[in-house]
């Protein structure tokens, strides 16, 4: 899991209704909108305060069941203002953590009744959303349409993507790199800000995933381990950290959306040097 073992955590949530299509998730940075467009497909628009290019993300998700990813129309926006969460960690950039969101739940269904819901957060450092299947416990997902559109001339570091996560970091632009598999975290500048795409509570009860880049474009789709994924109706949680670049490093956003531990007990856990074998023996895990 991503979070060491929390000893607390306090949520305090005040309930707000909006029926509007078009929703600004929080009047701080960086601010996130949703809207239902162009046949019914979901867009979400990440703004820095800073007068930063603006992160376009298209939204959606399919299942054998159901296609969740145009042909929606929104139905309710449900607000939570001032959600607190307090943990600690056993190592890390801060023990003590205090972490602070806005949350706004948009629920959308398409002309079959079918359901998906848009679960957005703003904190001051960033925004992450997820989605999940109302009242659906079980899913065969094939697909997302998730896609992080940038400025092709945005400046990039980017990982080349293998599963073994060794390969090395290159520089590049959001429109120049080669066209392939990049792994988290990418790391774009929009302006004279940064803007850091990443996912957060991914603790095996759904594939981890990566972005998939065509050759000249700004725009970086996100893919899935397997071509189908059982589900139980949650995804994890697709981040963008935005902000100086000391906002960036600095953030723990990605610990604060992690799920508590399943235990209390972090007197075993000591960090520190590590060795193993591979380097003598491959199939050593």
């Amino acid at each position: 899991m991503q979070a060491a073992s929390p000893v607390s955590r306090v949520r305090r949530l005040v309930p707000a209704l909006s029926l509007f299509l078009a929703v600004p998730a929080m009047a701080a940075s960086p601010q996130a909108t949703l809207i239902v467009a162009n046949g019914g497909r979901p867009v979400l628009t990440i703004r820095d305060p800073g007068s930063a290019p603006p992160i376009t993300i298209a939204l959606g998700l399919k299942t054998t069941a159901a296609d969740l990813t145009q042909g929606l129309t929104l139905q309710r926006t449900t607000e939570h203002q001032g959600i607190i969460e307090h943990y600690r960690m056993t190592t890390g950039k801060r023990l003590q953590r205090e972490a602070t969101f806005d949350e706004i739940r948009y629920a959308l269904r398409n002309a079959g009744g079918q359901q998906l819901d848009v679960v957005l957060r703003t904190a001051p450092d960033g925004i992450a959303f997820r989605y999940e299947l109302p009242g659906v416990h079980q899913a065969t997902v094939t697909g997302e349409a998730t896609a992080f559109a940038v400025p092709a001339d945005s400046p990039a570091w980017l990982l080349p993507y293998g599963p073994q996560y060794e390969n090395e970091r290159i520089q590049t632009t959001a429109g120049t790199a080669a066209a392939g598999d990049y792994g988290y975290p990418s790391l774009f500048r929009l302006g004279g800000h940064y803007a850091l795409i990443t996912e957060a509570n991914a603790d095996g009860r759904y594939d981890g995933s990566r972005l998939v880049h065509a050759a000249g474009s700004g725009t970086y789709t996100l893919a899935l381990a397997d071509p189908r994924v059982d589900s139980q109706g949650v995804t994890p949680w697709r981040v963008v950290i935005a902000g100086s670049l000391a906002t960036v490093t600095a953030s723990t956003l990605v610990d604060d959306l992690a799920d508590p531990a399943r235990f209390d007990d972090t007197a075993w856990i000591r960090p520190g040097r590590v060795a193993w074998s591979w380097l003598s023996e491959h199939d050593s895990p």
